[in-house]
């Protein structure tokens, strides 16, 4: 022992040093690390703590008295009155590193106690050195004082103190050093020492409430503890005390299972990079953490630090694999080869859209940036393999990724389109493969998806706009040449082919009195009928002679009059607001093919169905009848009257036809006003004639 003592620790230990202020509160003096250093000629041995943060200055100096009260009160706290009134405190990372100075000061302090310092693995009580009973009662202020500062070691008898103090902690100051301590003790370590103690006896209650003050730690919002939480050594424990949640007694999540499995999931292709794995990792633990853990209990604060951690880690997952042009390569290489399997080129796949995932909660600049890099490896080579693939998710997963590219850089897809289309030999061409499972895809998404995609790709709007500069955009806007050649491309090949299922609808007379013979058409083609009708309103508000040519040579506004004798109200509010669009352009051309057809008679039958009900589908209808007579549509509110007048003076719950009856009644009037009267223009002709 005399020898141990006369050998300076070549080890340094990290600890954290406190002292008790004048307000009686413990406050830091900083980070640093402690060194026992053995007394010389009979000296003291000592204590000196060198800072971390500033370098030659020396945060603590302590010489190991017996009359310095040493205490030991956790088990990686040591406390001692250096002074009169001046009280200083070490807190150690774990137990082993306290151990080793607490060992020292009572080999020193107390001799002849030898090794016996049975009084070390009990952090719960206090332990002088050479005291009397009466200086024992010193540690005590030091915990009260304490409290709001520190959590004792977790034991069954102490949890719901642990949890009040967690609980009392309502200010930032409180918070800030409560979540200081947890993170230098790594207090989260403790907890799943426990936690594994309660599972092996089946504790159910000691559980439940390390579950509570697990939540408790979270909600101290510290960016730290999060991390810390979701790292390889800490990541088990508190995901399994997380599993155990008291409003659900009856039931046990499975967060241990998903993190292990997460773990297991092998790259597609290798990545050498540790620190990326592990942000890989982290990411895929915080996202679960975000929206299934902690899904019902996020506050604004809690979920602007998760989505903090997970945007910064993705920004660097996918700036690294963007960057990396040899694993691109190889990735996509996977692909190209004719040897490599289907399940293969699936986890090719997979990856991407994992990657495209990635790369969402990214700006909207850097995700442009992300697929431009993609494509030039032939990323939508790979959607239009992914689409075609009927296993699991597959389809779904490509359809995001080209919907989410589209939204972001619409252009670059239409360029993508138009180099295919000069490509005789290609076969299986992007444009195709989204028109054919447009019409055959079974999914009532994917057609929406799909509809979304073909607007945002037929507008003339949308571009690479991106980040672009005012002068860059107004150029842009002002060199329609790109969009111009996909509208020709699209119209020519592809606009007729998209009309087919409409065209396969049997035409049946809707008149205004007798029976209507009610149209039945599957769930899927239900929703493809619904879906044209949209895209057939988008053309006809901004593709002018375009979309007139294509429903003059197709009759398609025929066709969907025919949606009016579906029983679902939705498909005949598709088909009434084409209607509405093409009257709304108040183009003589729409209106003249509208009174050429008859398609006025099926919606006034609509009407006249609804009964006055207060519904969707009968303010629908009176809209359009309100719009045409406020904006005076002459040839319309001349075709109505003159035609179904008698029968829309039925309508009397609302004023909307009497008042177009009225607007149809001044019209004439001023029509009559306007015209010169045969007879008197004779007259004053021959008048004239003679003066001459």
């Amino acid at each position: 022992m005399a020898e141990e003592k006369n050998v300076a620790d070549s080890s340094p230990i990290r600890v954290k040093v406190y002292y008790l202020s004048d307000a009686n509160t413990w406050d830091t003096r900083g980070t640093g690390h402690c060194t026992y250093l053995p007394g010389e000629g009979g000296e003291a041995d000592e204590i000196i703590v060198d800072s971390d943060e500033e370098e030659n200055v020396v945060l603590l100096k302590s010489k190991i008295m017996k009359e310095y009260l040493f205490t030991r009160p956790q088990d990686t706290l040591i406390v001692w009155s250096q002074e009169v009134d001046s009280e200083y405190a070490l807190s150690f990372l774990n137990v082993e590193s306290c151990d080793k100075i607490w060992s020292r000061i009572c080999a020193h302090v107390n001799p002849n106690a030898g090794d016996n310092d049975g009084d070390l693995g009990k952090p719960s009580e206090m332990v002088g050195l050479g005291l009397d009973d009466e200086s024992s009662d010193m540690s005590q202020p030091y915990q009260d004082s304490m409290d709001a500062l520190i959590l004792p070691p977790p034991k069954a008898s102490n949890l719901s103190t642990i949890l009040k103090i967690l609980k009392d902690a309502r200010t930032i100051t409180e918070k800030d050093q409560l979540a200081t301590f947890i993170v230098v003790e790594n207090y989260t370590e403790k907890l799943s020492r426990k936690f594994e103690l309660f599972e092996q006896h089946h504790n159910i209650k000691g559980l439940h409430s390390l579950y509570t003050i697990m939540r408790g730690i979270i909600s101290l919002n510290d960016n730290t503890i999060i991390e810390n939480l979701v790292r390889d050594e800490n990541v088990l424990g508190a995901m399994g005390i997380l599993e155990y949640d008291p409003s659900t007694p009856n039931m046990k999540a499975k967060h241990r299972q998903f993190i292990t499995k997460n773990n297991d999931t092998e790259m597609v292709v290798p990545v050498d990079d540790s620190m990326i794995l592990t942000k890989i990792h982290l990411s895929a633990r915080l996202q679960y953490l975000k929206d299934v853990v902690l899904a019902n209990y996020l506050d604004e604060a809690l979920t602007a630090i998760l989505h903090s951690l997970i945007f910064f880690n993705n920004v660097d997952i996918v700036n690294y694999f963007q960057n990396n042009g040899e694993y691109l390569t190889e990735l996509f290489g996977i692909l190209k080869d004719d040897t490599s399997s289907v399940e293969k080129k699936r986890e090719v796949v997979r990856f991407l859209y994992q990657l495209c995932s990635l790369g969402k909660s990214l700006q909207a600049q850097s995700r442009a940036e992300m697929y431009r890099t993609l494509v030039k490896y032939d990323l939508l080579d790979a959607i239009v393999f992914g689409m075609k693939d009927e296993e699991g998710n597959m389809r779904s997963r490509c359809v995001d990724i080209l919907l989410s590219m589209v939204e972001v850089d619409a252009s670059l897809i239409r360029t993508h389109i138009m180099q295919e289309a000069t490509d005789e030999g290609r076969s299986d061409r992007l444009l195709d493969t989204v028109m054919h499972y447009f019409v055959t895809d079974k999914e009532h998404f994917h057609k929406s998806e799909y509809a979304e995609m073909l607007k945002l790709l037929l507008d003339s709007n949308s571009g690479s706009m991106i980040g672009a500069t005012a002068m860059a955009i107004k150029a842009l806007r002002e060199d329609n040449s790109e969009i111009e050649d996909f509208l020709i491309l699209f119209y020519d090949n592809y606009a007729h082919s998209l009309l087919k299922p409409l065209q396969a609808l049997d035409t049946k007379v809707i008149n205004l009195n007798g029976p209507v013979e009610a149209l039945v058409l599957p769930p899927e083609q239900t929703s493809l009928c619904l879906q044209i009708c949209e895209l057939l309103c988008f053309a006809v508000r901004n593709h002018g002679f375009r979309s007139k040519y294509l429903i003059l040579s197709t009759n398609c506004l025929s066709k969907i009059i025919q949606l009016y004798r579906c029983r679902e109200t939705h498909m005949k509010l598709a088909a009434l607001r084409l209607v509405r669009t093409c009257v709304g352009t108040m183009d003589d051309f729409y209106i003249r093919f509208m009174i050429k057809n008859n398609l006025f008679e099926p919606t006034i039958r609509v009407l006249l169905d609804t009964d006055g009900q207060n519904n969707l589908l009968n303010s629908a209808c009176l809209e359009l009848f309100e719009f045409i007579r406020k904006e005076n549509v002459k040839t319309l509110v001349d075709h109505l009257i003159t035609k179904y007048g008698s029968v829309l003076d039925t309508t009397t719950y609302i004023s909307t036809c009497s008042q177009l009856r009225l607007r149809y009644e001044q019209n004439k009037d001023t029509a009559e006003k306007n015209t010169p009267n045969q007879e008197d223009g004779s007259s004053r002709f021959v008048f004239q004639l003679s003066s001459v």
